[in-house]
């Protein structure tokens, strides 16, 4: 027998195809799996998590003064926090202010009203005098008592509150967690001075409709003067108490403005 060289090198290329194709077979799809789905790490091992773009801090600018003035690391809750009672102290301390200029104006003429009323029973001016003063305080009585009632309501209704702050707040702002007490005492003192307003003003608004009433022709003088009677005396009182609490609001007021 003889040998044929040719025939065996095709056999030997034979196998070795064979073998090339099946690592190919093998490694190919591994390949392509890491490619499609790959990490971009060294390896081309797949992340068990994927990428996500880094956390941005606000810059200084943007935040409100508390929360500039806030320390690294320090309870965002609580810097939110400081920040949202400092702003609801500001408001309800502008809405009160509004409120209590409203009653002072309108009360002005209750006050001015009463004291012609005063002089007149003591004999320090005549009728003539006194119907003078009280027909000045009738202008405009009916506008300022409603501009009181729509301030007072304003108010009333307004969600921005002023509150006592709590936690760890105080520790890293003391300067405006003290701001802050200062101005819920001021507030609360406020809040005495217009309830008692508005008893005043109540009174004063009967009054000033009772006097509509007798320029239209609606009551006899008589029965104005019987009204007038009880208005005034109640009204007295009611001022009385209400300058007792405002001079004492007036002594406390509240920093945010």
């Amino acid at each position: 027998m003889t040998h044929n060289p040719e025939r065996t090198t095709s056999s030997f290329r034979q196998v070795a195809l064979i073998i090339v194709a099946s690592l190919l077979a093998l490694v190919l799809p591994f390949v392509l799996i890491t490619r499609f789905f790959g990490s971009g790490d060294a390896t081309g091992a797949a992340s068990p998590h994927p990428a996500t773009a880094p956390a941005t801090t606000p810059s200084k600018a943007a935040l409100s003064p508390v929360q500039a003035a806030a320390p690294d690391g320090a309870d965002q809750q609580a810097v939110a926090s400081l920040a949202a009672t400092t702003e609801g102290c500001r408001i309800e301390n502008l809405r009160q202010k509004a409120a209590l200029g409203a009653a002072a104006v309108s009360l002005a003429q209750f006050q001015k009203h009463i004291d012609a009323m005063n002089l007149w029973v003591a004999g320090k001016i005549t009728y003539s005098v006194a119907t003078a003063f009280w027909d000045q305080t009738r202008v405009a009585a009916t506008t300022n008592v409603a501009a009181f009632a729509k301030a007072d309501q304003e108010l009333v209704t307004g969600t921005a509150k002023c509150q006592v702050l709590s936690g760890s707040v105080a520790g890293w702002a003391p300067s405006q967690t003290s701001q802050v007490q200062n101005c819920v005492t001021g507030l609360t003192n406020g809040s005495k001075a217009l309830s008692l307003a508005r008893q005043a003003a109540a009174t004063w608004a009967h009054h000033v409709e009772d006097m509509e009433m007798l320029r239209m022709g609606h009551i006899t003088p008589a029965q104005a003067r019987v009204m007038w009677q009880k208005n005034w005396k109640q009204g007295q009182q009611q001022l009385r108490t209400y300058d007792a609490a405002l001079a004492t609001a007036e002594k406390s007021p509240c920093a945010f403005d």
